[in-house]
């Protein structure tokens, strides 16, 4: 059982939720008790294509939420390899819609990197154990830096990878799908369709129902609530979903529920949905603060999105800067009006560097960067 905690002024949000929905499942990954004993294979069934084992095979290891996400022991015993191989095309596409986000939240995967038309990111761990997260303009004939002296602030600019949102969209259904009970998840068939590529048309209109919270804080590990109501009459959806990743929070309706349908939940047009404000299994703290909005991710086209990322610091330390290299040594007094910016280094406030870990940095940023020509136009996916 897990203690409960509010945002004070989301509180009474919270409370009027709660009134007609019940908590049916909190699912933490990474809990030392909390392993699962998985059916044999030959047992299996899967719950998103409904076919069984020896039809499709369960050779992959599936799970309820992302590896990539953090999740290391919340696995799944009802998700063909075939599906598996369909869901991980989704988890492509929501590390694209992250962006530049991933390469500060490499997680357990020290592989992920950010790669855009121009520059490059990733989260390493130096030979001395330092973790830094590099960003380098990877082509010598683009510019993807500025900086202001008099502000001190800079900005780099580039396009995210391509995406599809509806399948960021599938992406959650999947993840609600994989946490509720056997018997409710068969009650969603438009939904295992849709996540199957078929009717797609009618996942469309509640792909816009989904609800983010940013919090300036994060969860240790991923997390899914799964709400249900307390009375089937009660004029709304069965399910709400709520998936805690890092500081983000995705929450969501499950719409198209059989019995929902039966009881002619959807005559009327759209339904008024509520969503219940975050719920903490830690206090929050006096100094919380959190952002909430709604993410459209209706469309079908894959998208190009153009991401910033800035950065600065007081001007006057652009003024005090040196310029260090392993083979001329260290020169004191640089114009930063002469120099264009190439790439930053970013590292926790008070670690410093020694020439051994620069020079090991400077190592990887010539490995990065190609004399290559300019570019016009966007390179091709």
């Amino acid at each position: 059982m897990h203690t409960l905690h509010a945002i004070d002024e989301l509180a009474q949000e919270q409370l009027a939720f709660l009134a007609n929905y019940d908590i049916q499942r909190v699912i933490v990954a990474n809990q030392k008790n909390d392993k699962v004993k998985l059916k044999a294979k030959q047992d299996r069934v899967c719950r998103f294509c409904n076919k069984a084992y020896p039809e499709i095979t369960f050779e992959n290891i599936a799970h309820l939420i992302p590896k990539s996400w953090g999740n290391t022991n919340l696995k799944s015993d009802f998700e063909c390899d075939t599906c598996n191989n369909k869901f991980s095309l989704f988890e492509t596409d929501f590390g694209s819609f992250l962006g530049i986000y991933r390469a500060f939240n490499a997680i357990n995967d020290r592989k992920i990197k950010f790669k855009s038309n121009t520059i490059v990111a990733k989260e390493i761990t130096l030979s001395t154990g330092k973790k830094v997260t590099w960003i380098i303009n990877q082509n010598q004939q683009q510019r993807s830096f500025s900086l202001d002296l008099e502000t001190g602030q800079g900005k780099a600019t580039f396009f995210k990878p391509t995406y599809t949102p509806l399948n960021i969209y599938k992406l959650l259904l999947k993840i609600g799908l994989s946490c509720l009970p056997e018997t409710e998840a068969k009650l969603y068939p438009h939904l295992l369709a849709g996540l199957n590529g078929d009717h797609d048309h009618l996942l469309v209109p509640f792909a816009e129902k989904v609800s983010i919270y940013e919090l300036n804080l994060q969860v240790a590990s991923p997390r899914v609530f799964v709400f249900k109501k307390k009375d089937a009459r009660y004029k709304n959806v069965t399910h709400h979903i709520q998936i805690y990743f890092r500081e983000f929070i995705y929450m969501f309706p499950l719409p198209l529920f059989i019995p929902d349908l039966q009881n002619g939940l959807y005559k009327d047009g759209t339904l008024d949905i509520n969503f219940c404000p975050p719920l903490l299994l830690d206090p929050p703290g006096e100094f919380i603060q959190y952002h909430r909005d709604f993410i459209g991710l209706s469309s079908t086209n894959k998208e190009r999105q153009e991401e910033e990322l800035n950065f600065g610091s007081e001007p006057e330390n652009f003024t005090k800067l040196g310029a260090w290299d392993q083979v001329t040594g260290f020169k004191p007094n640089h114009n930063m009006k002469d120099i264009q910016i190439e790439g930053i280094i970013m590292i926790d406030g008070g670690v410093s560097l020694s020439e051994a870990e620069m020079a090991e940095l400077q190592n990887i940023f010539k490995e990065i960067r190609p004399n290559t020509p300019p570019q016009d136009k966007l390179p091709p996916e």
